[in-house]
């Protein structure tokens, strides 16, 4: 796709460039009266474009009707020129991936993991799976609230046969084409996994991925750092099972399991709790 910094698009200017596929571009934008900061995501003409446009429409039509403290909101979407765009609020913290680079406190995890199941719960009880959790799709608010984005690949449950998501952060039955909300559930504890950890479960080629995701035990946390209490390893070890059936019962129910295993680490950071002989010790001075 051409770069369009300068264009406006519906009632925005496209300020900076962000990123972009083979089909699809994200520009930072300003409101062309107003001036507030809004993302803006446009669909052009480029092989594959039917099969983006039609993904795309799905999102235009879906999240507007969504309505949740959790979930990124939608100012406009339309066609300009050929191209389907899509505006909605800038985060202006980035995405979880720059959280991800921080020190925080295990509270600060835990806080977010529910503020994500909290929407994806919102989600799945209006028959809608996301598809693809993970921290690039978890927006960032300046007061640090967290977002839900890219609904791309969110579907209903109840006809979805078809394969979608990122391959390190997908469930067995969502490689298989049987998403379902478990399969919400099992993506968002890998990425509780990745944060606490500092790493994916699993690695490799998308195959070989998809191999661990369908054969390999998960690698226990205490592995990597052994004084981590083993409840927080048996919920993430259910939220992971390979069975959808033998997860958390709804993702709210995972969130809210993760919260107490981690009740006495609140105020340590995981580099931290390497540290720590007693996983029950008092906060650390400040």
């Amino acid at each position: 796709m051409d770069n369009l910094v300068g264009q406006i698009i519906g009632e925005y200017r496209l300020i900076r460039h962000l990123a972009h596929d083979r089909t699809a571009s994200v520009y930072f934008a300003e409101h062309k009266d107003n001036r507030y900061w809004v993302a803006v995501k446009i669909v052009g003409h480029s092989k594959g474009v039917n099969r983006k446009i039609a993904q795309c429409s799905a999102e235009t039509h879906l999240l507007p009707s969504l309505n949740h403290p959790h979930i990124v909101r939608v100012r406009e979407c339309g066609i300009q020129d050929g191209m389907q765009f899509l505006v909605t609020d800038w985060a202006t913290r980035g995405t979880l991936l720059d959280l991800f680079a921080q020190s925080v406190p295990i509270s600060t995890v835990t806080a977010y993991v529910k503020r994500i199941a909290s929407a994806l719960q919102y989600l799945h009880t209006m028959h809608i799976i996301h598809r693809d959790i993970k921290p690039a799709n978890i927006l960032v608010e300046q007061d640090r609230n967290a977002l839900l984005a890219d609904f791309e690949f969110a579907v209903d449950y109840r006809n979805c046969q078809n394969r979608a998501g990122t391959p390190a952060y997908a469930a067995l039955e969502q490689w298989e084409g049987q998403s379902c909300p478990a399969s919400d559930q099992y993506a968002l504890g890998v990425l509780t996994y990745q944060w606490l950890s500092g790493e994916l479960p699993f690695h490799g080629s998308s195959t070989e991925i998809a191999t661990q995701h369908r054969n390999a035990p998960l690698p226990p946390l205490q592995n990597k750092i052994p004084q981590l209490p083993d409840t927080i390893d048996q919920v993430l070890l259910t939220a992971l099972a390979k069975d959808p059936d033998s997860r958390f019962t709804n993702v709210q129910t995972f969130a809210d399991a993760l919260e107490r295993a981690c009740r006495y680490l609140s105020y340590w950071t995981p580099s931290q709790i390497a540290g720590v002989v007693d996983s029950t010790a008092q906060p650390p001075p400040a």
